[in-house]
């Protein structure tokens, strides 16, 4: 969702980011994978990214193990 939302906003906004923002999306994208539910619930919030389906806020991340029994 974080890599989504950076393309969008790199796309949206080609040529009218300063050097410093370009680098910070960059930075968020190339990172997405390695930050944890804090991180992430703070870089939601600053970049005010909402759910792509309903436009509503997010709630904070969870962690959720895939590798649940059956």
């Amino acid at each position: 969702m974080l890599e989504e939302h950076v393309d969008k906003v790199l796309a949206k906004k080609a040529g009218k980011l300063s050097k410093e923002e370009e680098s910070k999306l960059m930075t968020y994208k190339v990172k997405a994978d390695t930050y944890n539910e804090v991180e992430l619930a703070a870089i939601f919030k600053e970049q005010k990214i909402k759910s792509p389906d309903t436009g509503n806020e997010l709630s904070d991340p969870i962690p959720f193990n895939l590798m649940f029994g059956t």
